[in-house]
């Protein structure tokens, strides 16, 4: 079970958060190359909480994504032409932004539901944006956050859960809770969850450069890090 938490005031908004990463928008990101358990099919949901910095934030920052091959799914937030949630299959004209216009330094919930291909953008519990793509996605290859090309990402990342089902708009909002961390491991569907990485509060409890996932498929994340300065939990 969670633990008692200590409310964290970052930025303009509160969310209640123990630890999160802060990436340095230069040269963090996290990868892991040899991955199993995950989603592979047209069903999948993808929940996180970030807070954005624009003054390290470049182009685009991925919130998930496999390597950048044809097909494969990316979750980001992309600035062109303003700061926007994002869903798009790698490669192709298939994409979709949403409408809501994101600020800095304020924490959002962030998810993506897909069902049959179908996909729905969600912020805040709220469902703002869609897409039904035509193509099968890939997954190939290594998992990647914070990172999209040569774009590298600037802000915190925590609570990212994947699933291998595409939730509804009403457990969008039970993963959401009201700006509460989530226990994915005893919560709704908790046997499809198949990633959930903490980033400060799983096993490596904010220390460290790996992040371990906490769901049951132990694809831990390690740190991407060229300038060696480490994490900044």
């Amino acid at each position: 079970m969670l633990g008692a938490r200590k409310i964290a005031v970052m930025g303009g908004d509160a969310f209640r958060d123990e630890n999160s990463v802060l990436f340095d928008g230069t040269d963090d990101y996290f990868t892991k190359a040899s991955v199993s358990g995950l989603p592979s099919g047209n069903d999948i949901t993808i929940s996180s909480w970030v807070k954005f910095n624009s003054t390290k934030f470049r182009s685009h920052f991925r919130i998930w994504g496999r390597d950048e091959a044809d097909n494969n799914l990316i979750f980001r937030i992309t600035d062109s032409p303003s700061p926007k949630l994002s869903i798009l299959s790698y490669n192709s004209s298939e994409s979709a932004n949403s409408s809501l216009t994101l600020v800095q330094d304020q924490w959002y919930h962030l998810a993506v539901s897909i069902t049959s291909k179908a996909a729905i953008l969600y912020i805040d519990g709220v469902a703002d944006g869609t897409q039904t793509f035509t193509t099968n996605f890939a997954h190939e290859n290594e998992v990647t956050i914070g990172k999209y090309g040569t774009d590298y990402g600037g802000g915190h990342i925590s609570e990212v859960a994947v699933y291998d089902i595409g939730l509804s708009a009403s457990q969008i909002k039970t993963l959401y809770n009201g700006r509460e961390p989530y226990n994915h491991r005893e919560g709704i569907l908790s046997s499809n969850l198949k990633g959930w990485y903490r980033f400060g509060d799983g096993t490596e409890g904010g220390s460290g450069n790996t992040i371990y996932d906490m769901s049951t498929n132990s694809n831990d994340l390690t740190l991407n890090d060229s300038d060696g300065s480490g994490i900044a939990y």
